[in-house]
Parts: structure tokens; sequence; C-alpha cells
């Protein structure tokens, strides 16, 4: 479908033109095909042009019969004097002179009916134009109205939103459970990865220490992720002091703030903290796994010239998943690994033995720490049972 053509910005009518004519034709129609103009207002406009034209159709039919006998008079008269070839008579003249008086006053009932017109068209006119410019003051009205509109439609989105965000903040604050279910940085899916080091990184480090035994390779392992975490903790917690130091230019980061200022301090902390915790836990796992790993294997009599990729690589992927859990949720902790303590299945799950064959089974040796939060286990841990008492043979069985 073609678009409307553009309204004239001005009204200038051509010559002969009637002004109706000219406002529907430039006017009215394209406002009617805009949907500006309702379909009733359209119509009845387009009758009284037909009627309009009807009418000015018949006034002039009239004119033109009246010019026409006229015409035909004079000519029958020329045609009388010719054949005569004398001077017309008194009946020709007085025939003439009524065609004359007749001629004239067509003439003046031709131009009275003109100036009626003429009038008419003028008050239609100025009707059109009181119209047009009722129909200009509304669609100025409309659009702003529309316009007025967009704008509180924008504010009430704008005010849902930061809603929104002010309750998920609340809701969060203080709660790292409720932590976006897009995020992949969230508490039970880093639980995941936690566990899901232990079965990787864990199981590669593991069999590329081939001249150790089994419990000695377990404690190797379990002491670089205790430590790892441990590790973490201690430069989690000493980097609110710094970085409000830097804030307030004081050496101990202890200047004295309003209570409302320090829980804003360090609310907005630990967004940033969160924000670059994917670049900072690399940045620990990096230092971890070539400063610290040393030292640590160490104090087992293990030289760094023995610490193969795997085994670093098991460091760095331990720091790193430390870290993160430590920023998303700071009241996690490893669980307190013994020997010789009940199995307690809801932190453990068994190494390489069965539950089933044993009588009040304890703990011979931990192989992967559970993670633990403050209303309970968030994952398990990995232990080798150990008999307490061995279960008597069923017989019957």
């Amino acid at each position: 479908m073609s678009s409307p053509k553009q309204v004239p910005t001005k009204f200038n009518p051509g010559l002969g033109e009637g002004v109706y004519d000219y406002f529907i034709r430039n006017y009215l129609t394209h406002w009617f095909e805009a949907k500006t103009v309702p379909p009733h207002v359209y119509t009845r406009a387009m009758n009284e042009l037909v009627l309009l034209n009807k009418k000015k159709k018949s006034k002039q039919a009239d004119k033109d019969r009246k010019v026409t006998v006229s015409k035909q008079n004079i000519d029958s008269e020329r045609e009388e004097v010719t054949k005569l070839g004398e001077r017309p008579s008194s009946a020709s003249v007085a025939r003439r002179n009524q065609s004359k008086q007749e001629q004239a006053s067509g003439s003046r009932n031709v131009q009275l009916e003109n100036d009626q017109l003429k009038s008419e068209n003028l008050a239609l006119q100025d009707q059109l134009s009181k119209a047009y410019m009722e129909l200009q003051d509304k669609a100025t009205r409309l659009h702003r109205m529309k316009e007025d509109l967009k704008n509180s439609l924008q504010e009430v989105n704008d005010l849902k939103i930061r809603l929104s965000k002010l309750y998920g903040d609340k809701l969060r604050d203080n709660n790292p459970d409720l932590a976006d279910q897009c995020d992949a940085n969230r508490p039970t899916e880093l639980g995941k990865r936690f566990l899901e080091i232990y079965d990787n990184e864990w199981s590669d480090a593991f069999e590329n220490k081939a001249k150790k035994d089994e419990k000695e390779k377990v404690g190797i392992l379990h002491e670089v992720v205790v430590d790892a975490f441990y590790y973490c903790n201690e430069k989690f917690k000493g980097q609110v002091p710094q970085i409000r130091g830097i804030f307030l230019q004081s050496k101990d980061g202890q200047q004295k703030v309003s209570v409302s200022k320090n829980a804003q301090m360090i609310k907005s902390l630990n967004d940033l903290r969160m924000q670059l915790s994917t670049e900072a836990a690399r940045n620990v796992a990096q230092e971890y796994s070539t400063s610290s790993l040393a030292s640590i294997l160490q104090r087992l009599c293990i030289n760094s010239g023995d610490i193969d990729p795997a085994l670093r690589k098991y460091a760095f992927s331990c720091a790193e998943i430390c870290w993160l859990l430590l920023v998303w949720n700071d009241q996690l902790s490893l669980s307190e690994d013994k020997e010789g303590v009940p199995f307690d299945q809801e932190t453990y799950k068994p190494f390489t033995r069965r539950l089933s064959d044993m009588e009040q089974p304890t703990v011979e040796f931990v192989v992967w720490p559970a993670l633990c939060q403050e209303f309970g286990v968030l994952v398990k841990g990995v232990a080798q049972p150990k008999a307490g008492k061995r279960k008597p043979l069923d017989l019957q069985r």
C-alpha cells in the first residue's frame, strides 16, 4: 500500500478550482488515509462535495442553454437581414431588443449566481480552515499525550528495574545461596567444581607419584589442598584492611568511620571483589603454585625438582577454587580431618572400601576434605574407612 501524499504547506487553490474540492483532495483525503479523520466525517464531506458539484453543473447548464438560445436568435436575425438585403423591420428590431434584454437578464442572473457561489465558497473555506486548525490542534495534543505516555512507561520500567535490583541485593546480602542463577560462580556451582578437582586433577597427580605408597601419596595431595585453602583464607582476610587503608589514607586501615559508612564500604569492596574474582583467583593460584608450593612440599621431604606438571596443575586448581569459594561465601571452612574418629557418612564418602562389610567403622586416613558452611556440609569429602569391629559372617546366608 502506497503511503499518503504530503499535505501542501500553503492553502492555494488554482484558478477556477473549487475551494471545497481543493481542500478535500489535498487535505481531508490525506488525513483520512493517515487515519486521523473518522470515516463518517470523510463520507459526509464527500457527499456534500457531490451535491455542490451537481448544483454547479445544473446552474452552468442553464447558463449555457440561455447563451445558446441568444446566439441562435442573433444568428437567425442576421440570416433574415442578409436574405432581405434591407434594413430590419420593426418586428425584427423588437425581437432583437427583446433578445438582448433576455441575454442581459440572463447575464445578470448568472452574475448573481456566481456571486452567491463565491459567497458560499468563502463560507465553506472559513469552515474548513477552522476544522483544519481544530484537527491540527488535536493532532498536536495527541502527539504530546503519546510522548508523555512513552516517558511515563519508561520511568515505570526504570523504577521496576531499580526496585528489582535493590530487592535482589537485599536478598543476596550475607546470603550467598541466593546468588544469580545464571552466574557460574554461585556457591552450588563452585561446590561442584571443588569436587571435580578431586575427580580429575587429583587423580592425575596421584597416578604420577608411582614411587610412593597409597597412603603417602594421599597424604601429600591432602596437605596441598588444605594448605591452599588456608593460604587463600589468609590473603582474603588481610585484603579488606589493606584496601580500606588505601581508601582512608591510613597505615593500618583502622581510622574511625561511621557504622553506616563502614558497612557501605565493606559492601562496595565485596561487590568489587566478586566482579574481579575470576582474574584474582588465577593470580592467587599462580602465586601459590609457583612460590608457595615448594616450601609446603619441603616440609614433606619432597624436593622442588620432584614437582611434576600434574602436581603443579593440581595445586593451581586447588588455590583457584578455594579463592572463589571464599569470595562468594567467606563463612566456608574445611572439615576437621582426624584419623581414628568414627566414620561420619554425612561428612565423607568411602574411598576404596565398602562400609557394608564393617561394624562401627573409623577413619583410617582422609583423602579429600569436606567443604562445610555454617549450617552443615556443603560438599562431602572422601576418607578411607577402617573397621572398628569386623562384622561377623552370616553362616545362614
